[in-house]
C-alpha cells in the first residue's frame, strides 16, 4: 500500500503473543510504511488478554485506537459488555459500540469492538489529508490527538489515550496550517523556498506550504492558500 502511494492505513486486526521474529517483522513493515508517509491506524484489541494492547497497535509508529460506547465511555465489561484494551501504547479512542457495518452474505449488521472504532480515526485522517494535502503523517496524527475530548483525567491516560476524537476540532487544527490571506504569508511578500505555517513563512522540509500546498517559487505570492505569479 505504501508503495502505491496510500496516505492512511486502517489495521482492524490484532495479534497478541508473538515470537520475537514476528514482532520484528511487523515493526519493520510498520516502519517502512511510516517512512513512506503513511499514517497507520490500528485497533488496540478487545480484552484478550485483558488490558494488553495487541500488535500492530502496540508497535511504534502506529496510532493505537481504543473503543468507546454510545454513552461516550471507554468500553469495559461493565459499560458495554466488551472490553477495549488499554495500556501505555494507546493514543486515542473512537466510537466502537453498535456500529453499522458490512457483514457476510452480502449483508449488514450492528457490530462492536476496537475494529469498529479504528475506521473512524482512519477516515478522519483521510479527511484531513484531503483538506490539507501538504500535512505529513506526524502532523495529521498531532491534529487528531491534540483536539480530542478528554474522557478521563486531564491529558493522556492509559484508558482512553488523549481522549475521544473530535473531527470538527481536528479540521480546525489542520486549517491553522493553511494560508488564508496574502498578507498572512511572509507578511505579504513573495514566498521563496519557505513554507507557510500558521500564517508565517518558515524554512522547513515538512511544513505545509502555499501553491496548493507545494513550495512557492521566488516569483509567487501566497493568496488564499495558492501561490499567484
Amino acid at each position: 500500500a505504501a508503495d502505491q502511494g496510500a496516505h492512511v492505513g486502517n489495521i482492524s486486526l490484532q495479534y497478541y503473543e508473538l515470537p520475537p521474529e514476528q514482532v520484528t517483522l511487523l515493526q519493520n513493515a510498520v516502519d517502512y510504511a511510516h517512512d513512506q508517509g503513511m499514517l497507520l491506524v490500528a485497533a488496540t484489541g478487545n480484552g484478550r488478554p485483558a488490558g494488553s494492547i495487541a500488535y500492530p497497535a502496540r508497535s511504534a509508529n502506529t496510532m493505537a485506537v481504543g473503543g468507546t460506547t454510545n454513552r461516550d465511555e471507554v468500553a469495559t465489561s461493565a459499560t458495554a459488555g466488551w472490553i477495549s484494551n488499554t495500556g501505555a501504547e494507546i493514543d486515542v479512542c473512537a466510537p466502537g459500540d453498535d456500529i453499522y457495518s458490512t457483514w457476510t452474505t452480502d449483508n449488514y449488521a450492528f457490530l462492536f469492538g476496537t475494529s469498529m472504532a479504528t475506521p473512524h480515526v482512519s477516515c478522519l485522517a483521510a479527511l484531513i489529508k484531503s483538506y490539507a494535502p501538504g500535512l505529513d503523517n506526524s502532523l495529521i496524527q498531532a491534529a487528531i490527538q491534540n483536539t480530542c475530548d478528554d474522557l478521563g483525567p486531564s491529558g493522556w491516560d492509559p484508558q482512553s489515550g488523549h481522549g475521544r476524537i473530535n473531527a470538527y476540532q481536528a479540521l480546525l487544527a489542520a486549517s491553522a496550517f493553511l494560508c488564508s490571506d496574502s498578507a498572512d504569508c511572509d507578511d505579504g511578500n513573495p514566498c521563496t523556498d519557505e513554507a507557510c505555517v500558521a500564517g508565517t513563512c518558515e524554512i522547513s522540509d515538512n511544513a505545509v506550504t502555499c501553491d496548493d500546498l507545494l513550495f512557492c517559487t521566488i516569483n509567487d505570492a501566497c493568496a488564499h492558500g495558492t501561490c499567484r505569479g
